[in-house]
């Protein structure tokens, strides 16, 4: 039996991916901002995306108050976005990670405040529920 994906779910999958994207896009640019002594775009080009996604994933579970060295692995990540890129392996922002080491902006249609690309994603998983109650 072949399945067939309603409207609503590939809204659902592209509202995740959006917010994926504009969350990765944002915590590296706080980045830059917070380390504007390095080239944090470059050192990411240097590295490639897989080790730059890796790299990031671990500075965002680095814990200042139980670490020896009160700086992070290899960049500062803003608690409250360190807690919601958790969620995710490396292998899950990789491509998002090389897109915005190469530059390309993101996608004029997604907000670079991810709390906004958040909001729209959990509208449409209320819709889903409301949709699939009896």
């Amino acid at each position: 039996m072949t399945r067939i994906n309603s409207p609503l779910d590939d809204a659902l999958r592209a509202a995740r991916r959006d917010w994926l994207n504009s969350l990765v896009y944002s915590v590296l640019d706080t980045a830059v901002e917070y380390q504007a002594d390095r080239d944090i775009r470059q050192e990411a080009q240097d590295y490639g995306p897989y080790l730059t996604a890796q790299m990031l994933l671990k500075s965002a579970r680095f814990d200042p108050d139980s670490e020896p060295d009160p700086e992070p692995p290899w960049a500062r990540v803003n608690p409250w976005e360190a807690e919601l890129l958790l969620a995710f392996t490396p292998t899950d922002i990789v491509l998002t990670v090389e897109e915005w080491t190469n530059k390309v902006p993101l996608d004029p249609r997604i907000d670079s405040d991810h709390a906004v690309e958040l909001a729209k994603l959990r509208r449409l998983q209320s819709l889903r529920r409301k949709l699939n109650q009896p």
